[in-house]
């Protein structure tokens, strides 16, 4: 049942002279966006983020290109995730380079390729005929490859990147540098 106070609200709302004011933003959205665009990226999030709004795009036509979904390019924007190692080679080529630095030492070198390759610690040591933990302590710089293994594995971090047609971006594996 409706009471005789509602029943007059009612009648007057539509009546009423008040006006809502604000202030109108200076900036537009996109203005807005740009302004929070990191000028020095240091994560390969910021790097897509900065990316895309040098060339324009919206996060749906990202993620279009990288084949994943767009909530996946959100919350690489924000640092809420990392791309799984097998979206790394798109990503190095929608930026036109590589967002990260390969480092001196032999497992920082070792991860830098692999990672270019998009593979995982897993696959590169069933390429290569190892088992994940070798691959894994040589990463963590527990233990050092023999002479040995070292072409086997570069041979596949190479045939994986020629593959992803990224030799351009990547160069030449060099991972005999230090061992």
């Amino acid at each position: 049942m409706v009471t005789e106070r509602q029943r007059t609200v009612c009648r007057t709302l539509p009546f009423c002279h008040l006006r809502i004011r604000g202030v109108r933003r200076p900036l537009s959205p996109y203005q807005r966006l740009v302004k929070r665009c990191p000028e020095h990226p240091s994560t390969i999030g910021e790097h897509l983020r900065k990316r895309r709004i040098e060339l324009g795009l919206e996060q749906k036509q990202v993620a279009d290109i990288l084949e994943v979904h767009r909530g996946s390019i959100q919350n690489w924007e924000r640092n809420k995730g990392e791309p799984l190692p097998v979206r790394i080679p798109g990503i190095i080529r929608l930026l036109g380079y590589i967002p990260f630095s390969s480092g001196h030492a032999f497992p920082e070198r070792l991860a830098f390729y692999r990672k270019c390759a998009g593979l995982t610690q897993e696959e590169l040591a069933t390429r290569a005929g190892f088992g994940r933990d070798l691959v894994e302590r040589w990463e963590n710089g527990g233990s050092q490859p023999k002479a040995s293994n070292l072409p086997k594995v570069e041979e596949c971090l190479e045939g994986a990147i020629e593959t992803l047609d990224l030799v351009g971006l990547v160069g030449r594996i060099q991972l005999r540098r230090t061992c």
